[in-house]
């Protein structure tokens, strides 16, 4: 990739280590998110004045009674 462009080419032992080097960083990140806590967002509070209307009951099916 890089020889076209640049007329660099890569060994493979360092292409092979940037590779295990890259899958290293990425475990790390990966163990590092699952360990990660959040702070807890508190939901907007509704403006004063507003009331809370009931959700409107779904009608009743056919042979209920």
């Amino acid at each position: 990739m890089f020889y076209p462009a640049f007329g660099l080419m890569l060994r493979p032992e360092i292409a092979a280590l940037s590779m295990s080097g890259s899958t290293v960083i990425l475990t790390v990140n990966a163990l590092l998110l699952k360990w990660l806590q959040l702070p807890v967002q508190q939901a907007p509070a509704a403006p004063q004045g507003a009331a809370l209307e009931p959700e409107p009951s779904a009608p009743a099916p056919a042979g209920a009674r």
